[in-house]
């Protein structure tokens, strides 16, 4: 404490804390015990130096991160309770923690081992609970740990060191609040065993995480074991040295203690972060078998983790290792016996994220990349390497999609933006390979080129990686209607699996022998994305959020049965992009499944939320009925009609629903029907309903081509898709009549949406590779006008027609619209942005609609319902091969 305030005498008030003794006096303050007169109870008050708190900006900083310090509640963490001021005197309210500190503990010698294990159980324990919430300790060590005699132990001080840096995101050893706050902190004493405990990169000035923590934990389990200090030096100087060039004597250390836990202990203070430990909880899920009375029958049972060389071991060490407490012998380099099962780990999103494209994972293991969208629903590309904690965000990858690794896992190939880019993981802007109006996957050869998909429907192209003009690798079938989606290639590559998408028969999970280019069925009526495995297997997503498996067996795979390996699994919805990934040396990654979390909300033109009383769903695609009243919905590829008044709901077409899917609803202009398509037959055709649900299911019309209604004029007539052998076209059905083209080139043309005068259409089209929004008369005596500049979908009209409205990736866009003296339409403007209607492909998924009053009923999916972490499993290949055997 300054020596310019005086200390408190006993009886002094702060605030309503009535001063009892002075207990303690340290570099962030005198710690004195005082009575809480309003709630008659004890607490500690550690009054701040008179040279910190006369900073104002350092004041409030801290005052601003006290309050998130404050929201820490576990058994094991000294609690704050708040801040209090008196005068120019601030002071930090803290739980009063009767008994030593563990730095008088360890003073009288070593601890015990099985003290050992309870105290730093609940140290981990509190570091566990902290982490969780993003909070970093940053000055963990004996003095700031307090056994109490029932034995429970509370840790001290938790991001107090942060709180009162200069520079919040330092971890700058000179400018930590317990060595330069005040004169007093300078002393010997207190720098060097504060020094002492610091991480090597914490000592180096350079920002810390977590593993600052495990480092200065793996100090404190050593010290208790050996009751001897591990880094020493004569000043703060030396003994920081010594922390960041020094190898402790490990032989003298560990001469008395069991092989696994000095292996343990080193896994904890490795100097680089990178192959530290990540996570506190491995730590403390370790030690049950390092110290606990069942690792005998532990690695009897299991044997410990095969890792066929140091980077692997340092892999799985950082994410989560049962390993440590199974002896870990391919750590230190012995014989490692029979596999153990499956071990587990998660990689959490950053705070206020979901996932919305990913995982991927590189061949060798070694890194995860994903597509995140933040608080705003922007999606960029975001990468990691599984043996650190940091994520990195990859700049120029807004809007990216369906990303992929290279071979070498340096680069990413992505979809966004009406292109194909590639970029490296580690810096630079990305590289635009090709243009790419739709994504439906990719893979990149070791060759160096790249298979994509231009356009739906396209097909497979090739590409070289440093660009070029991209030329035909596998072309659809002219005579039916599928797309080539999904390319997988097998090691070695003399095969590649794809999923063929399109109707009847012609929907498959197929492979093509690329030494003649012969193809043959491996799964039939199975589209998802599909895998080639090193385990000699290919996996793919079934329906259900199953991950199946089978033998990959030449000519034989479409005879056998696909076995469900893993459950829970995000499938994509109606993409069919599986999320989940394997590398070659087993590593599984995946984002797990949730089917029931998404919503209804009306959003006003401010982009303000007001939720619609609707159950928890899977709301994939919407239509609101003329009037505004009632909404077609369709889920898990039923449909169903929501009386947004009533708040009652019936399945539209039960009937339907055992033999086949329903998507694409909309309404008649009376509102007393409902066209759809469904392919419960086998292909994707037209049909209506009655509004009710009462009467029978009226066939429209069928074709060679899949069929999805788009919109209905007052006299009956049915625009719709058809998706041919080429692109997708636009064409109407006139009631009692025969079908016509509308709009038939070779681009993409979707969505037609007819203005309430039906004067005028608006509908998607494809521009330079890119997804538009034009208009034009509906009899087409006008020219087109194009409406977005910078890409559009899913066009809807104003009840006046004099505005439409459209979407921009996570953009809601308006244009006025007039027809006199011609049509034109004024520069769009962005109406608000918001992460509503997560989606890839919003081209396919109506997800919004106009109400009446101009305000938005959109998807929303609940804050805690998105999917914001990605699950990793190791060895899965193991328990693959274990429930679907290889002949």
């Amino acid at each position: 404490m300054s020596e310019a305030r005086m200390a408190l005498a006993s009886g002094t008030r702060v605030g309503i804390y009535e001063v009892t003794a002075k207990i303690g006096e340290g570099g962030m303050g005198e710690v004195y015990q005082a009575r809480d007169t309003t709630l008659d109870r004890d607490v500690a008050l550690k009054v701040l130096p008179e040279a910190f708190t006369a900073d104002p900006d350092r004041l409030a900083r801290f005052q601003r991160e006290a309050k998130v310090l404050a929201s820490l509640n576990h058994p094991n963490i000294g609690g704050i309770y708040g801040l209090e001021s008196s005068g120019d005197a601030q002071a930090l309210v803290l739980e009063l923690i009767e008994g030593p500190t563990l730095a008088d503990r360890i003073a009288k010698g070593p601890i015990p081992v099985d003290e050992t294990l309870a105290i730093a159980k609940q140290i981990a324990e509190a570091l566990e609970a902290a982490h969780e919430q993003g909070i970093i300790h940053r000055d963990l060590k004996p003095a700031n740990v307090k056994v109490k005699a029932d034995g429970t132990v509370k840790v001290l001080d938790f991001g107090l060191a942060k709180a009162v840096t200069s520079d919040a995101a330092s971890g700058s050893a000179t400018t930590s609040a317990t060595m330069s706050l005040t004169a007093s902190a300078t002393q010997m004493g207190m720098v060097v065993g504060t020094a002492a405990y610091m991480a090597p990169e914490q000592a180096k000035g350079t920002p810390v995480d977590k593993r600052a923590d495990i480092w200065s934990f793996g100090v404190v389990l050593l010290e208790m074991l050996s009751g001897q200090r591990l880094f020493t030096g004569e000043t703060a100087s030396e003994t920081l040295a010594a922390v960041m060039m020094k190898e402790p004597d490990w032989d003298r250390l560990f001469t008395d203690l069991p092989v696994h836990v000095s292996t343990l202990v080193r896994s904890c203070l490795e100097k680089d972060p990178r192959e530290r430990l990540r996570d506190i909880g491995d730590v403390r899920f370790a030690m049950k078998g390092v110290f606990g009375p069942s690792v005998d029958r532990l690695t009897e049972q299991a044997g410990p983790v095969p890792f066929a060389s140091r980077p692997a071991q340092l892999l799985i060490a950082a994410l989560g290792l049962v390993a440590v407490a199974l002896g870990l012998f391919g750590w230190l380099g012995q014989p490692a016996p029979p596999a153990v099962g499956l071990t587990r780990a998660s990689i959490s999103l950053p705070p206020g994220h979901a996932l919305s494209g990913g995982p991927e994972i590189t061949r060798d293991g070694q890194r995860v990349a994903f597509v995140s969208s933040d608080g705003n629903g922007q999606p960029r590309i975001y990468t990691r390497r599984l043996d650190e904690s940091e994520l990195s965000e990859l700049d120029g990858t807004e809007e990216a999609r369906q990303i992929f690794f290279s071979p070498d896992g340096r680069w990413i190939a992505f979809y966004a933006r009406g292109g194909f880019f590639k970029v490296r993981v580690d810096a630079g802007e990305p590289v635009r390979l090709a243009d790419a109006s739709t994504s439906e996957g990719g893979y990149w050869l070791d060759d160096g080129t790249i298979l994509f998909t231009p356009a739906w429907n396209s097909g497979l192209f090739r590409i070289d990686e440093d660009g070029g003009e991209p030329e035909p690798f596998l072309i659809p079938d002219r005579t039916s209607s599928h797309a080539i989606t999904w390319p997988s290639v097998l090691p070695g590559g003399r095969e590649m699996l794809f999923s063929r998408w399109g109707s009847g028969s012609a929907q498959a999970v197929m492979r093509l022998d690329l030494t003649d280019m012969t193809e043959s069925v491996v799964v039939p009526g199975h589209w998802r994305r599909s895998r080639f495995v090193s385990s000699g297997h290919i996996v793919f997503a079934g329906d259900g959020g199953d991950i199946l498996a089978l033998p990959n067996e030449q000519g034989a795979a479409s005879t056998l049965t696909p076995e469900p390996v893993l459950e829970n699994v995000d499938g994509g919805g109606i993409d069919g992009y599986a999320r989940m990934a394997v590398s070659d040396n087993g590593t599984l990654v995946y984002s797990p499944l949730d089917l029931s979390k998404s919503s209804l909300v009306v959003v006003d033109q401010s982009g303000g939320l007001e939720p619609v009383d609707v159950p928890l769903g899977t709301y994939e695609q919407l239509s609101l009925s003329p009037g505004g009243r009632r909404v077609a919905i369709m889920s898990n590829f039923e449909l169903f009609i929501h009386d947004l008044e009533r708040g009652s709901r019936i399945p539209l077409v039960p009937e339907l629903t055992q033999d086949g899917d329903q998507q694409r609803p909309v309404w008649s202009v009376d509102g007393t029907r409902v066209i759809f398509a469904s392919n419960h037959d086998g292909s994707w055709r037209l049909y209506s309903k009655a509004a009710s649900g009462a009467g029978e299911v009226e066939p429209l019309l069928d074709g060679r081509f899949d069929l999805y209604p788009t919109a209905a004029l007052a006299d009956g007539t049915i625009f719709y898709e058809e998706n041919n052998d080429i692109s997708s076209d636009l064409w109407y059905l006139p009631p009692g009549g025969a079908p016509e083209p509308w709009l038939t080139t070779a681009a993409e043309e979707r969505q037609a949406r007819p203005s309430p005068s039906e004067r005028t259409m608006a509908y998607v089209t494809e521009v330079s590779a890119r997804l538009e929004v034009s208009i034009q008369s509906i009899d087409r005596s006008s020219d087109p006008v194009l409406v977005s500049t910078a890409g559009g979908t899913s066009p809807q009209w104003s009840p006046s027609g004099d505005h439409l409205y459209f979407r921009n990736g996570h953009r809601m866009m308006v244009t006025e619209v007039s027809t006199e003296p011609v049509l034109q339409a004024t520069v769009p403007r962005v109406v608000f942005e918001g992460g509503w209607e997560l989606s890839d492909l919003t081209v396919f998924q109506e997800r919004w609609d106009l109400l009446p009053d101009n305000r938005f009923l959109m998807v929303n999916h609940e804050p805690e319902a998105v999917p914001t972490k990605i699950n990793v499993i190791f060895n899965w290949l193991d328990e693959l091969r274990d429930r679907v055997p290889v002949p």
